[in-house]
């Protein structure tokens, strides 16, 4: 069985989709900014700025991967007993 968003089925398919998605924004991002950087920067200061613009490019990767996950919230005692007390009336 293999395993990861080659398997296969819809996980698989938005992951893929997901995949390309950070993909295409990744040849967005990286070559504006690093033509910026050598261009515009002192080598002293190139580190940096990379380091600034990674930042935010992990932020949008580990938004983009938290995205792709369908999380339960856990239901509170409140909402426990309004959905005991509706499934009572209708039974």
């Amino acid at each position: 069985m293999r395993a990861g968003w080659l398997a296969g089925g819809l996980a698989g398919r938005r992951n893929k989709l997901v995949y390309l998605d950070v993909l295409k924004t990744n040849y967005k991002v990286w070559p504006f900014v690093q033509t910026v950087n050598f261009t515009f920067v002192p080598a002293a200061y190139r580190v940096v700025v990379v380091n600034l613009v990674a930042v935010g490019w992990n932020t949008y990767l580990a938004w983009m991967s938290e995205k792709t996950h369908h999380h339960t919230e856990p239901a509170d005692q409140g909402d426990l007993d309004l959905a005991h007390d509706q499934h009572e009336k209708s039974t």
